[in-house]
């Protein structure tokens, strides 16, 4: 199940079903990252840059990912940090 929300008044880069498709695709690197994590290592987040956009990715408990979209401008060191908590 996706379930993703939005801060009001903010420009989406792409529309609702390629957003769906990203967060699945995220969900399924996350699965097979953690058929890897005996060899590699558990996964702790993944960073990924676009022109348009930086998308953060971490594993939670029960399969859950969370996902975290910022402009490309952004401060995602300080993002980094604060998501290390969850």
């Amino acid at each position: 199940m996706i379930n993703y929300k939005k801060r009001a008044k903010l420009k989406s880069y792409s529309p609702d079903d390629v957003i769906e498709k990203t967060f699945v695709i995220a969900s399924k690197r996350w699965i097979y990252r953690k058929k890897l994590a005996g060899k590699i290592g558990k996964g702790i987040y993944a960073l990924s840059m676009f022109d348009n956009l930086i998308r953060i990715t971490k594993p939670l408990e029960n399969n859950y990912v969370l996902a975290i979209t910022m402009e490309p401008d952004a401060d995602y060191e300080f993002e980094l940090d604060s998501i290390m908590w969850y």
